[in-house]
């Protein structure tokens, strides 16, 4: 990357070569997204003197970096992570869990179930609250759903986030949901 402004293409590619022929794992694809970043990668990919070979490395690089965000297994880690004792570490995962966008709030729902020993409720809803707008459609699926359980805790979520948008999902839980439903909806609406 460093030669491609000096149009040093052909020692670019010398150095390059290795990497567009081998095989990348998720782990090494991941890593080079976050050391590159994704800018510096655009502009390889938009070389049209490193190209094909460059478009499709750059490819395989972001598809396996968005199949590691959106890995269930990888939202565990960062939930249970959401309780460790050090506040950096806390404050990662929170930024991570963010990052992943709505991919992660099946998961923290399932955790309000049954949360990792150190980690609260509140931790889970903090992290809820800083996902915002991006968690609704997966909220409004858990609402829609059958169990009562996600249902008001997709409620409370989105009461918290304050998504306005979604004031008439609470409505039809309002009048046929169960008695802990209700309540939350009405909870939700009053706020």
């Amino acid at each position: 990357l460093v030669l491609q402004p000096l149009d040093a293409i052909a020692e670019a590619r010398s150095y390059l070569e290795p990497v567009f022929s081998a095989e990348l794992d998720q782990q090494t694809a991941v890593s080079l997204h976050r050391n590159i970043g994704p800018g510096s990668l655009i502009r390889l990919a938009s070389d049209a003197r490193l190209n094909p070979e460059a478009q499709e490395l750059v490819q395989k690089i972001f598809a396996a970096t968005n199949q590691w965000l959106e890995s269930p297994e990888r939202h565990k880690q960062l939930i249970a992570q959401l309780g460790s004792p050090d506040a950096e570490q806390r404050r990662v995962a929170m930024v991570e869990l963010q990052r992943a966008g709505s991919a992660a709030v099946p998961s923290l729902l399932a955790a309000l179930r049954t949360p990792p020993r150190s980690v609260s409720g509140e931790q889970i809803f903090a992290a809820l609250v800083n996902i915002g707008e991006k968690a609704e459609q997966p909220l409004l699926a858990a609402l829609a759903g059958p169990e009562p359980f996600l249902q008001s805790a997709a409620i409370q979520a989105m009461g918290r986030i304050g998504l306005t948008g979604s004031r008439l999902s609470l409505i039809r839980p309002l009048y046929t949901g169960q008695p802990a439903v209700q309540r939350q909806a009405s909870q939700a609406l009053s706020m």
